[in-house]
Formats: C-alpha cells, sequence, structure tokens
C-alpha cells in the first residue's frame, strides 16, 4: 500500500470530479441572458423538432485542438500504463456549443504506432459522413504525427460524448464530454455539468484486445472484468484487496448549494457495461434523454 494520489497522477490535467470542476453557465459565450435573449431565437422546445428545425444561419463556429497522446494515469490508484489521454487529461476536455453553432475540431495523433479517429457520439452529420469519425468508413485513420480536422453542425441539443473509434482506444482513456445548449424545458439553478460514469480495466486497452482475440476458455469469460467503477475519471480501490503497488485515490467530488435545483448531465462513458445511477434520500426527475427533451 503507498500514500495519496495526487491529482495529476490520478487523472492528468483534469479538474473533472473536483472542487475546482466549475458549473456550467446557461449559453456558451456571452451576450446572452437567461430570460432575455438567447442564440437560438424564437425557437423553443415546444415549437421545433430538433431533428428537423435545427438553426442553419448561426455564424459562431467554437474551435478546439485536441492531441491524444499515451499516459501513465491512476483513476483508482492504481497504475495503467498505456492509457490514452486527450490534451494530457482523463476524462478530456468539454466541447461545449449553443444550439445551432458551427464546431471545428483539429485533432492530433500523438500515438506511437496507430492510427485514431474521434467519433462525435450522437450527432447526425446531416450531408457531412466524412466528419463522423469512424475509421475504414467514412474516413482513413489519422496516422501517428498527423492531425485531421472536424468540421460539423451542433444539429441537435443536450448532453453527450465524444472518444476515439480505432481499436478499444475509447476503452483506454481517450473520451470527453458534449453539452450543446439549447431551449429550456425546466427550472433549475444550477448546472453542475456532465457526471461521467465509466467501468475501469487496469490493463491497458492493447491487453484487453489481444486477449480478446485470445480463444475463449470453456467456461470463461468473454468479456474483460473491469477493476473499478469511476465517476469523472475517479474512485477508490480497496487497496487491501491487491498485491499490486496501491495509493489512497480520490472519490469525485461535486459542488452543490443547498435549497437549489441541480442539473447533472449523466453520461455513460464506458465501453461495455450498463451504468445505474441513484443519490441517497433524493428523488430525480428526467429531463432530458441525449439530444430529445422530455
Amino acid at each position: 500500500m503507498g500514500g495519496g494520489v495526487s491529482n495529476h497522477d490520478q487523472n492528468g490535467n483534469s479538474a473533472w470530479g473536483t472542487y475546482n470542476a466549475s458549473s456550467l453557465p446557461y449559453y456558451a459565450g456571452s451576450g446572452f441572458s437567461r430570460g432575455g435573449s438567447v442564440p437560438w431565437g424564437s425557437i423553443s422546445t415546444g415549437n421545433s423538432n430538433p431533428y428537423t428545425s435545427a438553426p442553419r444561419s448561426g455564424t459562431t463556429t467554437r474551435t478546439y485542438r485536441f492531441t491524444l497522446s499515451e499516459c501513465d494515469i491512476k483513476p483508482d490508484g492504481v497504475v495503467t500504463s498505456g492509457a490514452v489521454c486527450v490534451n494530457g487529461q482523463f476524462p478530456g476536455p468539454l466541447i461545449s456549443a449553443n444550439y445551432g453553432d458551427s464546431i471545428s475540431i483539429t485533432v492530433t495523433n500523438n500515438l506511437t504506432d496507430e492510427g485514431t479517429s474521434m467519433h462525435w457520439h450522437g450527432f447526425l452529420q446531416t450531408n457531412n459522413n466524412q466528419n463522423d469519425g469512424v475509421p475504414g468508413v467514412t474516413q482513413c485513420p489519422i496516422a501517428p504525427g498527423q492531425s485531421y480536422t472536424y468540421n460539423f453542425k451542433a444539429e441537435l441539443y443536450g448532453s453527450s460524448w465524444y472518444h476515439t473509434h480505432y481499436s478499444a482506444q475509447y476503452a483506454g482513456g481517450a473520451v470527453g464530454p458534449i453539452v450543446i445548449y439549447r431551449p429550456y424545458n425546466s427550472a433549475y439553478d444550477v448546472d453542475v455539468g456532465p457526471v461521467m460514469l465509466m467501468e475501469w480495466y487496469r490493463n491497458n486497452y492493447k491487453a484487453n484486445v489481444k486477449g480478446l482475440m485470445n480463444p475463449i476458455a470453456k467456461g470463461g469469460p468473454a468479456l474483460p472484468t473491469a477493476n473499478s467503477n469511476l465517476i469523472n475519471g475517479k474512485m477508490r480501490f480497496d487497496c487491501s484487496q491487491t498485491k499490486l503497488k496501491c495509493d489512497t485515490a480520490s472519490y469525485a467530488a461535486f459542488n452543490f448549494t443547498s435549497g437549489k435545483n441541480h442539473r447533472l448531465r449523466l453520461m455513460n462513458i464506458g465501453s461495455g457495461a450498463v451504468q445505474k445511477f441513484s443519490i441517497d434520500n433524493h428523488v430525480m426527475q428526467v429531463i432530458s434523454n441525449d439530444y430529445m427533451p422530455i
């Protein structure tokens, strides 16, 4: 058993799951106010269908630059070597935009021996399949040392996530949240932001892929067994249950204000597990599912 884990050793440059993570605003950018002018004009959840009536006259482009690289991290206190970080952090940075905005993201592959791509989960990509990020289908993989720029429209609104679509890299950490701000369909005071749930495999993704490709022993598991379940990239493994070097990791932490209604953007960013989420002694109301308001 070791000592405590620094946030950098646990999650790289990420502030997710710490008290330094900021709550989210009502809109991306400035010049708007809740109850006043809004980026999407007169569109509301009551008079529109996001699948058919996305604003298309906006001139705002949200620009991001992502670099994928190998990293050694300790999400649960035990090191995983050869994980994949986005901009040196796990989970990756937030992509945010307003309904109808354009989004431009340049992805650079700093991995040593594999191609990569990035997929924007749930985006329609109308007449734009070359930006969907599926290697071998909509594009060639981004070679090591090369970059590719994705350009697409925020045609839907709500919460989702992005992930690599090459091999099992996203099971190794190349994931992050997406928030498209939108017309309101319910009242809340504070947007806590992404609450990302993910099973974690201590072997790096390459070892797990190799194991999956081997013949399955009679009666053996078809999938690798996860070691931990993470919230925003964090969990504390019981170090008494392993002979590996194990340090005391931090649980995910969130800022809540008594008496306020809080929005939680739950996301299953894992590769194989179904997640269930609850908060003791609290009743939660579902206000959106993927990109559809309820």
